[in-house]
């Protein structure tokens, strides 16, 4: 079994201010730091293929095949050429798959694991047909409910769960309900907490979808009373149930996203709370194993 985390914008500064925040206000050490002194701490130098400065797409992409590629691609080699993923490797050898984020599960970083594109930024139908159309992965949990249900209706038709705060209307341009789809193929479809909790104790496939968009900031879902809107922690909870019944192992991403998306805003009190949503989603990690 693995268990790849990957902190989006999860930097050296961003470590220290959950560490240290850990160690002086909740007396604590971080799940984080907990993990490096339990095993081996490495550092790598994740350089573009002919660029300087590298994105999310060709960082993902790298860990997720081990070959350099250039900027904003999902899945290519520097030629072009489709690349086989980490994942695509597991379901082949019969290992369960999984995708956990907090971020549209067509974003960045997860798509780098199942998708052959161009761009990160080709439309989100384009990228979530390319995502769900090999069947490679067993668990999707996150966002993005809108590039799955048919133009003209909102999210919350094929995802009632999804609270009106978060919803929004299709951005697809054909009558394809991926919702339908899946649950045709063997998926369980849920999306809110107490339908993943029960899903999770059965289910051998699962599509988990909370948000038209991304999911809310951790700190911004408090203030809201969005309760039914799983923690990434429980995400991660309920991804391992469903894919610890392989008897054959798993492979399973989970992302937290919006660490980068608060240091993109500049925003030190939310950066934290999303640092320590990931840290909680790393002790449901530890404990499984």
């Amino acid at each position: 079994n693995v268990i790849l985390f990957i902190g989006d914008g999860f930097g050296a500064a961003q470590t220290s201010l959950g560490v240290q925040y850990a160690r002086l206000i909740e007396k604590r050490e971080l799940n984080i730091e907990s993990l490096m002194h339990d095993g081996n701490t490495g550092y790598s130098l994740p350089l573009p293929f002919d660029s300087i400065v590298i994105d999310s797409a060709a960082a993902a992409t790298q860990l997720a095949t081990g070959q350099a590629v250039r900027n904003e691609t999902l899945g290519l080699n520097p030629d072009g050429y489709p690349i086989e993923t980490i994942v695509e490797w597991a379901h082949e050898h019969g290992l369960g798959t999984g995708l956990v984020t907090n971020m549209r599960i067509t974003h960045a970083t997860p798509a780098a694991f199942a998708v052959h594109q161009g761009s990160r930024y080709d439309s989100e139908q384009t990228l979530m047909d390319a995502l769900l159309h090999d069947g490679d992965v067993d668990v999707f949990l996150g966002g993005g409910a809108r590039a799955l249900v048919p133009a003209g209706t909102l999210a919350s038709a094929a995802f009632p769960g999804i609270p009106e705060e978060l919803d929004g209307e299709s951005i697809r341009d054909d009558e394809i309900n991926w919702a339908d789809e899946l649950a045709g193929q063997g998926y369980a479809i849920v999306s809110d907490s107490t339908s993943l909790r029960e899903a999770a104790s059965s289910a051998t496939k699962l599509l988990g979808i909370f948000s038209a968009d991304h999911l809310p900031y951790v700190i911004d879902g408090r203030q809201m009373s969005l309760s039914t809107v799983p923690t990434l922690a429980e995400m991660t909870s309920a991804a391992l149930d469903v894919l610890s019944r392989r008897d054959e192992g798993f492979f399973m991403l989970v992302e937290g996203g919006r660490i980068d998306y608060a240091g993109h805003a500049n925003d030190p009190g939310t950066l934290l709370h999303e640092i320590l949503d990931f840290d909680a989603a790393v002790e449901i990690g530890r404990a499984h194993v």
